[in-house]
């Protein structure tokens, strides 16, 4: 009987068969080989190491995939406009135009309110999705002193949610057609020019890259957007007493200062003017601007998008670096645990000779 242990697992016991003994003619003894085990390590105890390195291999494949599906699957799918967006942004600012009030009064001398201190609130609402595209309606309030609403205009865009460039209008949706961006950047912004929207005038101007600058803690990219022409957009032409023959003309300038790493409108300054000409039979009066308005954010307000687009950037950072390299690093240590007695055997030198142990037959034998 013979037996092999290995540190504290049970021994393993068979027994001995006629081909471990060889018999020398020279010395006239029977020899006797010990035949090391070729797998020392058996039964429950080699059963319970093999399990653990199962699961290791297990979690090993799932953090690898895992770190693939946040890097490729997760972040890409939450770079683009949110289905559920639903976000206003204030401007402050002046304006100068008609007072409904003097109209209805005939009050002729009044009928223009000039530099009038105005709050204008943009709100962005996601209407519907389908498939890459979203309808977004553009709701623009316009406030004066005593909260008094100025003008109250909303527009519906339809537009791609990643590049934010035109898309089809679905029918019933009540998008209005256009060109080029009207509702901000892409999330991908370049220092280059970009083709954007003038609703007053339903043109395409371009918003030309002028520059880097730093806007606050932030990189930003400087565009400035030009357009003029004649109106044409009913909402401001609806502004004008009705049944007078009047001719308007928008002019408009605008520069966004547009975060490098978010695409995040991080301040604005613009101004548009709106002029009237009034025809007379086969004359044409000059009447100057009947509407003009510069507006910019507040500096609370521009403070607050700087710490949005930082808060933003790390988290794209987190989604795009930290997390997938961390699942990879520990799916690494698992595949290691894994790996790890193959290439223990590989390091062990090579099998010494077997020792023989020799004894002398009993006699008669």
């Amino acid at each position: 009987m013979e037996c092999w242990r290995h540190g504290a697992a049970p021994g393993i016991c068979r027994e001995r068969s006629p081909a471990d003994y060889q018999f020398d003619d020279n010395r006239g003894r029977m020899e006797y080989q010990i035949h090391p085990h070729p797998h020392p390590v058996r039964g429950p105890y080699a059963l319970h190491m093999s399990k653990r390195r199962l699961v290791a291999l297990v979690l090993a494949v799932v953090l690898f995939t895992g770190a693939i599906g946040v890097r490729f699957v997760l972040l890409p799918s939450l770079l683009k406009l949110p289905a559920d967006l639903d976000a206003s942004i204030e401007l402050t600012g002046t304006a100068s135009l008609v007072d409904q009030a003097a109209i209805r009064s005939f009050d002729v001398r009044n009928l223009i309110r000039e530099d009038v201190p105005v709050t204008i609130v943009n709100n962005v609402k996601v209407v519907s999705t389908q498939d890459g595209d979203a309808v977004i309606a553009n709701r623009s309030t316009v406030t004066g002193p005593d909260n008094a609403v100025l003008s109250d205009t909303t527009r519906n865009w339809s537009i791609n949610r990643r590049t934010f460039a035109a898309a089809p209008v679905p029918p019933g949706s009540g998008a209005q057609p256009h060109e080029g961006l009207v509702a901000g950047f892409p999330l991908d912004v370049q220092a280059r020019d970009y083709p954007f929207w003038d609703f007053a005038t339903q043109t395409v101007a371009q918003a030309r890259y002028v520059g880097t600058e730093k806007i606050g803690d932030r990189t930003a990219y400087r565009f400035n957007i030009k357009a003029s022409g004649p109106v044409k957009d009913p909402d401001i032409l609806k502004m004008m007493p009705p049944g007078v023959p009047l001719t308007l003309t928008a002019s408009s300038d605008a520069t966004y200062w547009v975060d490098a790493s978010t695409a995040n409108v991080l301040d604005v300054n613009q101004r548009q003017d709106v002029e009237a000409v009034l025809a007379l039979g086969s004359f044409t009066v000059p009447l100057g601007s009947v509407f003009s308005l510069e507006a910019h954010f507040a500096p609370e307000t521009a403070s607050d998008l700087r710490a949005a687009a930082a808060a933003q950037e790390r988290g794209v950072f987190l989604l795009s670096t930290v997390i997938p390299v961390g699942l990879g690093l520990l799916a690494m240590a698992f595949g290691l645990i894994t790996a790890w007695p193959a290439l223990r055997r590989l390091r062990r030198p090579s099998a010494r000779p077997m020792p023989r142990v020799s004894f002398q037959p009993p006699p008669g034998s």
